[in-house]
C-alpha cells in the first residue's frame, strides 16, 4: 500500500513502478492492469510509462474500472447471457429509458399523484447505491421479505417492497432495451466472475500484477473485484490517501482503506509526506481541519505518520474566516478582494480565483459580481456531454446509427419541437413493447385503436423524422460509396 498524501507525486510513484516491474523482468507489459477512475488519469499514466520506458508498450493495460468492465463483459459476457451489442447508458439515458416504461413499475407510494415520475430519479440513484455495494434485486427481495415488521412497521415495510419490486422492474427493462448502466458493468462482472471461474481463472493469469489508483474511492463492489482479480498470488499496488477521499455520496467505501491491512496482512506500507504542491501554511491548516475526521482515519488506526511537509519555501498565509451566511461570505470576499487590489495596483481581476466544493456554492459570487459590475469567469465542471443541445445532437447521430435505438427515439420526440404530450410518449413506449417494434417502427393505426392521442399531427411529426432519417441514411451511404471507390483507385496508383 502507497499513502501518497496530497501533491506528494502519486502518479510519478505509479508510473514509475510500472515501468520498474517491466524493466526487471518481473512481468511483461501484458500481464500489468492498472485501474484508475478517469480516463484522464488513464491517459496520463500510460503517457508517463512511455516516456519512461525506451521502446513503447501498446499492450499494457490501463482503464478505468467501467471501461475494464466493459471490455471483460464484451469478451466473455455471453458466458451469463449477456449480447455483445449491449449498450451502456448514462445516467440521463437511463431515466429517459425507465420513464418511457414508467407504467411497468406499478408504484403507488413513489408516485404522486400530480408529478407521477417525480420520484423516478431518485429511484434509479437508489437502485445505483445498491449496485455500487454488489446487491441484486433478488437480494433486496429477500432482504425485504425477511422482515417481520410490527403492526405499525406495515407501511414503511410496504413501502420498502415496493422499491425492491421497483428494483427488479428496472433490471427488467435494462435487459429488455439490452443495455446496462454504469453500476451493472461492474455487478455483471463479478457475477460472471463468480458463475464462471474459468474465465476468472483465465483474466488472472492474463494480469499478474494490478495496481489501482485513488483506492480510498473505491467502492464495495469494485473492491470486490480488485480481490477477486488478485488472487492467489496477491501482486496487488493499491495507492490512496484516506483523507482525499471524496466520492462517499456515490458509494465510495473509506472502510476499503482502513481494512487493508486486515486483509493483506503481509503488505508493505510506502508513506509519501513531501509535498511538491503547496506552501507549509495551507499543509497544516488543512492538517488541522483533517483531526476532526478522528479516529475513522489511517494514521490513528494504524500509527501511520501522514502529516505532509513541503518543499516550497514559505510563502504567504491561510486566514480563516466564518460567515453566518453564503452571502455575507460572497461579501466578504469580494471586500477582501478589493482590498487587495486597492493595497496593489497592479493586481489584476484575472490574478484572483475562487474556489468552491459545489457549483451551486458559486451562485452568490456570481450573482454579487453581477450586480457591483465585477470581471469574472465562471469555469463549472458540468461536462460537454449533459448539455441539452449535445445530447439532442447525439440522440440523433444515434438514430442514424441505429433506428431501433428507441432511448435516443424517445429523447428526439421529447424536444419542445414536437410539442408531443408525456401522456402521449409513455403510450407510443407502451404500443411498442407490445407490438416488438422500436418507436419509429410503430404501426399508428394500431395505436389509434386503444387510445385517443392527445398531440396533434402526430403522424405527421413520425413522418418528418422518417424522411429526415432517409435522407441522412441515403447520403451516409453515398458517401460510404465514394470511400470505397477512392480507396479502390488509390489502390491502382
Amino acid at each position: 500500500m502507497i499513502v501518497a498524501g496530497a501533491g506528494t507525486g502519486k502518479t510519478t510513484v505509479i508510473t514509475r513502478r510500472i515501468a520498474w516491474l517491466i524493466e526487471q523482468g518481473l512481468v511483461k507489459s501484458s500481464e500489468i492492469l492498472a485501474l484508475t477512475f478517469t480516463e484522464k488519469a488513464a491517459g496520463e499514466m500510460e503517457e508517463r510509462v512511455d516516456r519512461l520506458l525506451p521502446m513503447g508498450y501498446l499492450d499494457l493495460s490501463v482503464h478505468t474500472f467501467h471501461a475494464f468492465c466493459e471490455r471483460v463483459l464484451r469478451e466473455h459476457g455471453m458466458e451469463i447471457g449477456l449480447a455483445r451489442d449491449f449498450r451502456i447508458l448514462t445516467e440521463i439515458d437511463a431515466w429517459l429509458l425507465a420513464r418511457s416504461r414508467f407504467d411497468a413499475f406499478r408504484l403507488d407510494h413513489y408516485r404522486p399523484l400530480g408529478n407521477p415520475t417525480r420520484h423516478l430519479r431518485d429511484l434509479l440513484r437508489h437502485f445505483a447505491s445498491l449496485k455500487e455495494e454488489g446487491v441484486w434485486p433478488e437480494d433486496y427481495r429477500t432482504f425485504v421479505e425477511a422482515l417481520n415488521p410490527s403492526p405499525e412497521g406495515v407501511n414503511e415495510n410496504n413501502r420498502l417492497k415496493e422499491l425492491a419490486r421497483a428494483y427488479a422492474t428496472y433490471e427488467a427493462i435494462l435487459h429488455e432495451a439490452n443495455a446496462l448502466d454504469f453500476g451493472g458493468l461492474i455487478l455483471y462482472t463479478l457475477k460472471l466472475f463468480k458463475e464462471r471461474p474459468v474465465v476468472l481463472e483465465t483474466l488472472r493469469r492474463r494480469y499478474r500484477h494490478i495496481l489501482v489508483d485513488e483506492f480510498q474511492d473505491t467502492n464495495t463492489s469494485q473492491y470486490e473485484l480488485v480481490k477477486l482479480l488478485a488472487e492467489p498470488e496477491r501482486n496487488l499496488t493499491v495507492v490512496g490517501d484516506d483523507d482525499q477521499s471524496i466520492y462517499r455520496f456515490r458509494g465510495a467505501s473509506i472502510a476499503n482503506i482502513l481494512v487493508f491491512d486486515e486483509q493483506y496482512p503481509d503488505a508493505k506500507h510506502v508513506v509519501l509526506t513531501t509535498n511538491y504542491r503547496s506552501h507549509q501554511e495551507i499543509l497544516d491548516a488543512a492538517y488541522g481541519f483533517i483531526q476532526h475526521n478522528n479516529p475513522a482515519r489511517l494514521e490513528v488506526k494504524t500509527g501511520l505518520l501522514k502529516k505532509l511537509s513541503a518543499q516550497k519555501k514559505t510563502g504567504g498565509f491561510v486566514e480563516h474566516v466564518h460567515y453566518g451566511s453564503l452571502e455575507e461570505e460572497a461579501r466578504g470576499v469580494l471586500d477582501a478582494i478589493l482590498e487587495a487590489r486597492k493595497k496593489d495596483p497592479t493586481l489584476a481581476w484575472k490574478d484572483v480565483g475562487i474556489l468552491v466544493r459545489a457549483n451551486d456554492h458559486a451562485a452568490p459570487f456570481v450573482e454579487l459580481f453581477e450586480t457591483r459590475g465585477v470581471p469574472y469567469q465562471f469555469l463549472a465542471m458540468r461536462g460537454l456531454y449533459v448539455k441539452p443541445v449535445v445530447l439532442d445532437m447525439t440522440a440523433w447521430l444515434c438514430i442514424i446509427n441505429n433506428p431501433f435505438d428507441s432511448v435516443s427515439v424517445y429523447r428526439v420526440l421529447s424536444h419542445p419541437m414536437w410539442k408531443m404530450e408525456t401522456r402521449d410518449l409513455e403510450r407510443l413506449s407502451h404500443a411498442a413493447v407490445k407490438q416488438g417494434k422500436s418507436l419509429l417502427g410503430l404501426n399508428l393505426d394500431l395505436i389509434d385503436q386503444q387510445y385517443i392521442l392527445e398531440t396533434p399531427d402526430l403522424n405527421e411529426a413520425l413522418k418528418r423524422i422518417n424522411f429526415f432519417l432517409t435522407r441522412e441514411l441515403e447520403i451516409l451511404e453515398a458517401e460510404k460509396k465514394v470511400a470505397k471507390e477512392t480507396k479502390k483507385q488509390l489502390g491502382k496508383m
